[in-house]
């Protein structure tokens, strides 16, 4: 009954990530940059990917409030996503800020003040994040809004612009979500980063750079073994496949597919077995993806044994 009920709840938030990316690629489309459209305003994967690796992270609440907020500014005809981008620009671009500020929604004392307590304590877990993986964190963006020009925004300059694009009631729950991860010792920028590594081995959000070592250290501390799940997917040489459809392309009758057992980090399969046919019983899948295929450049190897109680 329980892992029936989680199953449902993780089907539920699934489909709201779903919309909420699907809307906010509406609006990104929208969004006129002073220099020019972005070059990543055409680039659907590593929006779906960064944004997905951020949303995952967030309590159902959060989420379900946060899709309200995006289906109420389409019947207003407010874009959230350029208002996000148009308050960061209070500390890229000071001047031109001054130009557009009193077309943009009001900030309430509250709602700056919440936001502010967001900011602290996500600071505060970037920086245990830059410590634990620097050689991934210190090629991406600056930590303080100090830092900021009119082409390169920092961690905190796009946190404030988000959170205050977001109603004041998405914003009073997440900040009491942060609170709660944070009794409990969890890191949300540090989850969204492996999220990031976990859905992508293209590095494309840290300016093209991958600290190999810290990729390792994050996929090993994230390892599970587990049933198949909706989702997963391994990669192969012409890019990523569907567990599903690698089950239909292997023609895997549908009565064995229950019985395979997968090496993972989030939904990315690292090896793919059947029980069964690691003992040479019958027929089944075993397949390790693409990226984790020991060769001559292979420098560390992670061994796993698989035997019988």
């Amino acid at each position: 009954m329980g892992e029936n009920f989680e199953d449902e709840e993780k089907e539920i938030k699934q489909n709201i990530i779903r919309q909420i990316i699907a809307r906010e690629w509406e609006f990104f489309q929208l969004v006129h940059n002073t220099g020019g459209r972005a070059s990543c305003q055409d680039n659907y994967e590593e929006f779906n990917i960064m944004r997905s690796s951020q949303w995952k992270i967030f309590s159902l609440p959060v989420l379900r409030s946060y899709l309200d907020d995006l289906i109420l500014a389409g019947h207003r005809d407010r874009n959230p996503v350029m208002e996000k981008y148009a308050y960061m620009m209070k500390y890229s671009a000071p001047e031109e800020y001054e130009g557009i500020k009193e077309f943009l929604p009001a900030i309430s004392e509250q709602k700056g003040e919440i936001a502010e307590k967001i900011i602290k304590i996500y600071l505060e877990w970037e920086i245990e994040t830059m410590e634990k993986y620097p050689g991934i964190t210190n090629k991406g963006r600056k930590l303080y809004s100090e830092s900021d020009t009119p082409k390169y925004t920092s961690i905190e300059t796009y946190l404030r612009g988000e959170l205050l694009s977001y109603s004041e009631k998405t914003l009073q729950l997440y900040y009491d979500y942060v609170k709660n991860c944070k009794i409990e010792n969890k890191n949300l920028a540090e989850k969204n980063l492996e999220n990031i590594v976990k859905y992508n081995r293209k590095p494309i959000c840290i300016n093209n750079i991958i600290n190999k070592d810290d990729m390792i250290k994050i996929i090993e501390e994230n390892i599970v073994i587990r049933r198949c799940e909706s989702g997963d997917f391994i990669h192969i040489k012409s890019g990523r496949k569907a567990v599903k459809k690698l089950f239909t392309d292997d023609k895997i009758p549908l009565n064995i597919r229950g019985e395979h057992v997968v090496v993972a980090t989030g939904f990315e399969i690292l090896w793919i077995f059947r029980e069964s046919n690691i003992f040479g019983d019958e027929a089944g899948l075993d397949r390790t993806g693409e990226l984790y295929r020991i060769d001559e450049n292979t420098k560390n190897i992670l061994k796993i044994e698989v035997s019988r109680r």
